[in-house]
């Protein structure tokens, strides 16, 4: 292809009446699909995971705490403070959402004027044009998600990269660490390229550039820093959670997506705190944020260091998922707004399966074609080097979405160099562009069995429309979701089980049941079936529930002592013995669990036994004055008065209130 006939390209003055135009179509755009989705249950600010967590943290902002201590930021701080500022202007979420819409239609003008920049003004309609289509860039900007800056904030570093490679200026190079460095407080990942830039910097021999490059970056991550220092001590330069996140991109289970890791709540504020505990339990002692962090960036460095052709692999199998046209639901399912939400994204078709081969292919133009091919690969190394950042981690949509901006860039100059091709009658020149296209439209559309989450995100709003009491219109999409349920009534069972979790028994029972009549039997159905029935006042059915749950390895032993306990509610004795004792099979070095099941046996005046687990349980624990009591109330019972005596002074040296250790050394005094 030859480069676009029309105006010169380079550094044109922007084209303000052109750009005005293009953010005017885009905010329209965004301005309709922001108010179909305004009300949305899902995306309300106390929807949950990571939209609760920010609207939390921008609140406190709001009201007054700034540096929200105690503790090292556990979310990227950058989205905490412009929300907040949203929140402080507009005095609602909403109105924080429409000014990050207001944000992403002034990005449609700067990727104009960035595809100005390098190629001509008919390549920027071109561009400009793609993105206000784009489907998945309007979603993300107008949902309470640090994703809903990425486009605005790639844009901006893009367009000082631009000036930087193509000018040269001192200036230019620290305006350009400066944007990175404020686009990785909301994306950490993007500190990766920044390295990648200085090191290409100091390959072509440019070490003032260079540090001049490193310096805007610090520059940047400066007060987050300091903060960090002052309130945590710690001079963390983004938020905690990267190990983590390090760590679950690269271990023996990884998949390339994300994962949840053993004893790790899938939430960013039990993130926050389960981090340290797991951590602090490996390295036998307490643990700050950053130590827990790098343990876990010790694990995924071992992993990868012991398992060098495993860890390649994966590394290679994220880098072309990062380029696929799948979308990877985290937690959002793009795909289930475009199909069930009512709202007119499926008219903004365009996304990864177009923008990724088409602006590749432009990409490529770009580099073969501009005057200084240093320059043009300077810019266009910001692809393969963020592509690489993410692959580093794992692959989720949002993660990808500043490399929408360069793909528009790109696949407007691909298109507007294509159609001057055209026009002249040069056909030889686009035949081998186009088979590239063709061979990339048809990798990035490849099948996969990814899930892209459209079921799942149905069901979480099942369940926060029964959390929020909209009843009538959660029948309608448990049966929408039936017919995909895996397992079969599994729907129904998620939606119980969330009524069940409001306390509200009576709306859960016909759920469950209808989940059980459809053929799921599984323990947790019928322990929650149990478990309405109850609620409802039916303990006659709620044992005889119970009582045909066989207990198997299948379930942890935390799942089997409440069942216990839910038995014992219902005096059903044996069977809450069968059920504690499973607990103790699982877990006998337990010492709860012993615990339970010794007094369990107590009840069932199964004396001998009892003394045998509260005896057990004393050893695994010797400070829990429950199982010195009840040891103490079992010796007694047989006889031996002095170890029933010691005991029961010594459960009521630990707590002198405690009245089975009283009613003990009553009776044998």
């Amino acid at each position: 292809m030859n480069r676009p006939e029309g105006d010169s390209p380079g550094q044109p003055a922007p084209a303000w009446s052109a750009i005005a135009a293009v953010v005017g179509i885009a905010f329209i755009v965004k301005l309709i699909i922001w108010w179909q989705l305004a009300d949305h249950p899902m995306l309300h600010a106390d929807s949950g995971l990571d939209t609760t967590a920010y609207a939390e943290l921008a609140r406190r902002v709001a009201n007054g705490d700034v540096l929200l201590s105690p503790g090292v930021y556990y979310l990227s701080p950058l989205y905490i403070y412009a929300l907040a500022a949203g929140l402080a202007v507009t005095g609602s979420f909403e109105g924080a959402r429409l000014l990050q819409a207001a944000l992403g239609a002034a990005s449609v003008g700067g990727i104009w004027h960035l595809t100005q920049c390098w190629s001509n003004r008919r390549a920027a309609w071109w561009a400009a044009g793609l993105a206000i289509v784009t489907g998945v860039m309007t979603f993300y900007e107008i949902i309470i998600l640090q994703a809903s800056l990425d486009i605005a904030l790639a844009t901006a570093a893009l367009i000082s990269l631009t000036l930087a490679v193509q000018q040269s200026r001192p200036l230019w190079h620290v305006t350009t660490g400066l944007a990175f460095g404020f686009a990785a407080l909301n994306r950490p990942n993007m500190t990766l390229v920044v390295g990648g830039l200085a090191l290409w910097l100091l390959v072509t021999r440019r070490f003032r550039a260079a540090a001049l490059l490193v310096a805007g970056l610090l520059v940047a991550f400066a007060p987050v820093a300091v903060r960090n220092g002052v309130v945590a001590g710690e001079w963390f330069t983004v938020s905690s959670h990267g190990g983590l996140n390090l760590y679950i991109g690269n271990n023996e289970r990884a998949s390339g997506f994300y994962r949840e890791v053993p004893g790790i709540s899938p939430s960013i504020a039990g993130q926050a705190r389960d981090t340290r505990l797991v951590a602090g339990a490996a390295l036998g002692r307490e643990v700050t944020d950053a130590e827990a962090s790098d343990y876990f960036v010790g694990l995924a460095v071992d992993w990868a260091t012991s398992h060098p052709v495993d860890a390649a692999a994966l590394f290679l199998k994220k880098v072309a998922h990062t380029f696929h046209a799948a979308y990877v639901a985290l937690p959002q399912s793009y795909p289930f707004y475009v199909s069930d939400s009512g709202a007119w994204l499926w008219l903004l078709p365009v996304g990864p399966w177009l923008l990724m081969p088409l602006g590749l292919v432009g990409l490529a133009v770009l580099v073969r074609q501009w005057p200084s091919r240093e320059a043009a690969i300077g810019w266009t190394l910001f692809v393969p080097l963020y592509a690489s950042a993410v692959a580093v981690f794992f692959v989720a949509d949002r993660y990808r979405l500043p490399l929408l901006v360069p793909m528009c860039v790109g696949a407007g100059i691909a298109l507007e160099a294509l159609v001057s091709a055209v026009r002249v009658g040069n056909w030889r020149s686009v035949r081998g562009p186009i088979a590239v296209f063709v061979v990339l439209l048809l990798a990035v559309n490849a099948p996969t069995a990814l899930n892209e989450g459209r079921w799942t995100e149905g069901l979480r709003l099942a369940q926060r429309l029964a959390i929020l009491g909209r009843d009538a219109e959660v029948r309608p999409w448990v049966e929408r979701l039936a017919p995909e349920a895996d397992p079969p009534g599994s729907a129904h069972h998620l939606v119980g089980r969330q009524y069940l979790v409001e306390g509200k028994a009576a709306l859960a029972l016909p759920y469950l049941r209808e989940a059980r009549a459809i053929g799921l039997d599984h323990p947790r159905v019928l322990a929650d079936l149990a478990e309405a029935f109850e609620g409802t006042g039916d303990t006659t059915q709620a044992e005889r529930t119970l009582s045909g749950i066989v207990p198997d390895a299948g379930e942890p032993a935390p799942f089997w002592l409440q069942l216990g306990r839910q038995a014992t509610t219902l005096q059903a004795l044996e069977l809450a013995g069968r059920f504690f004792a499973q607990a103790v099979a699982l877990t006998p070095a337990d010492a709860d669990a012993r615990l339970q099941f010794g007094v369990n046996l107590v009840l069932r005046n199964e004396i001998a036994s009892a003394r045998a687990e509260l005896g057990e349980a004393v050893r695994l624990a010797p400070g829990q004055p429950d199982a010195l009591a009840y040891l103490a109330y079992c010796e007694a019972a047989v006889g031996d008065l002095d170890a029933a005596r010691r005991h029961a002074s010594t459960a009521l040296e630990i707590d002198p209130a405690h009245q089975v250790a009283r009613s003990v050394l009553g009776a044998i005094r």
